[in-house]
């Protein structure tokens, strides 16, 4: 689970870093095209990578409610009548 919680953290991390660098580009920057990414503007990678990221954290979540769903405590019996 530490590994999880470690890949959490990262995807976090990495989040918030593309959000600061996000919020400080000027309105022409963002239309600006990257020179390693032939044709694509700096918002088609900034939405690229964001998507990503977010299917990665979509895998874990999957990941740890399947581990949940394994894991679950049987139901409680009921109290005879």
């Amino acid at each position: 689970m530490a590994n999880k919680a470690s890949r959490r953290g990262r995807f976090d991390a990495e989040q918030r870093e593309l959000v600061a660098l996000a919020d400080s580009l000027a309105e022409e920057q963002w239309r600006r095209p990257p020179s390693l990414c032939d044709r694509w503007t700096v918002r088609d990678v900034v939405i690229h990578t964001a998507w990503h990221i977010r299917l990665e954290l979509r895998k874990l979540c999957s990941e740890n409610a399947a581990a949940l769903h394994r894991h679950r405590l049987p139901a409680p019996v009921p109290p005879l009548s």
